[in-house]
């Protein structure tokens, strides 16, 4: 949602010992400045995404095939998205793509 909503960058990065206590991980400085939606239905694209990533290390085809059905798998196959992927291989290209193409699997109130 955030890459949708938001360009993005990195503004300096931070080794553990600029921290006390020092953290285990590198941190780094983002910047984010607000751009023009890459969506025009944002609960749309929430809920496919709520739905996707609660299974993220799953390939996308058995999480469409549980929640939604085979007939969201051939919405989604039609829209020339690799089903065989995990999801979180997916882009956000790919994943305004399968918002566009489960629209009609996806209720009025963004619920699956």
């Amino acid at each position: 949602m955030t890459q949708c909503n938001y360009s993005v960058g990195i503004l300096s990065t931070y080794a553990p010992d600029s921290f006390y206590p020092s953290p285990e991980v590198y941190s780094s400085l983002v910047i984010m400045t607000k751009k023009e939606p890459c969506y025009r239905d944002m609960r749309i694209l929430e809920s496919v995404t709520n739905l996707l990533f609660r299974h993220r290390n799953r390939v996308l085809r058995w999480v469409l095939s549980k929640y939604l059905g085979p007939n969201a798998v051939n919405a989604v196959i039609n829209a020339g998205i690799d089903v065989n992927a995990r999801v979180r291989q997916l882009g956000i290209n790919e994943l305004v793509r399968i918002a566009d193409s489960l629209r009609p699997f996806i209720n009025h109130y963004g619920n699956h």
